[in-house]
């Protein structure tokens, strides 16, 4: 989180790693332990469910990115767009090893940006 505070402050990129692991990581927990019914386990990672997963890592990721962008000011991103990096944020989050998914989870994600400009559209 330093590095995103320090380095990608007021960017489009810093808006999409602090959605995905400062909204979409933080509500998958609280909505898994709530209403998580469904349980699944990728090899080397934590048990998690299906409901966090994807109410809480997805839509909170394309929900924070969109919000994020409207109150800083930065340009909207496309609707593909937003879909793919909660996408890519939700698969990092799934098999991220152990407790590791809040490093996980941003470096997934700025490598997806960097390696694939095309989600900055």
């Amino acid at each position: 989180m330093m590095w995103i505070g320090t380095q990608k402050f007021m960017t489009l990129e810093g808006s999409i790693l602090v959605a995905a692991l400062g909204i979409g990581d933080g509500l998958a927990p609280i909505i898994g332990r709530y209403y998580g019914n469904l349980k699944y386990r990728f090899p080397m990672s934590r048990q998690k469910s299906i409901e966090g997963s994807f109410f809480g890592v997805f839509l909170g990721t394309v929900g924070g990115i969109y919000g994020f962008n409207r109150m800083l000011g930065l340009r909207d991103l496309s609707v593909q767009s937003m879909v793919c990096c909660g996408a890519i944020a939700t698969f990092a989050e799934a098999i991220a090893p152990g407790d590791c998914d809040n490093v996980f989870i941003p470096l997934v994600m700025h490598f997806s940006i960097t390696h694939y400009p095309w989600l900055m559209k």
